[in-house]
């Protein structure tokens, strides 16, 4: 299905058409990959990252981490 793309994009809408619960989803899914470095600030992985849409907050995953 997803033959040749470099990502895959988790789109944060149920199929009833509603947001994702908890709001804070994305970002508690991406931070279990997440690092915080000597800045002692978070660092998202580049294989995992949330991003906001006007419709939704989805999750973009890079083919790298299959």
């Amino acid at each position: 299905m997803f033959e040749g793309a470099a990502e895959i994009v988790i789109l944060g809408i149920t199929a009833k058409g509603e947001k994702f619960r908890p709001s804070d989803w994305a970002e508690r899914l991406c931070g279990m990959m997440s690092l915080f470095g000597e800045d002692r600030l978070l660092s998202y992985s580049p294989y995992l990252k949330p991003v906001m849409t006007s419709e939704a907050t989805c999750v973009v995953v890079d083919r790298d981490l299959e």
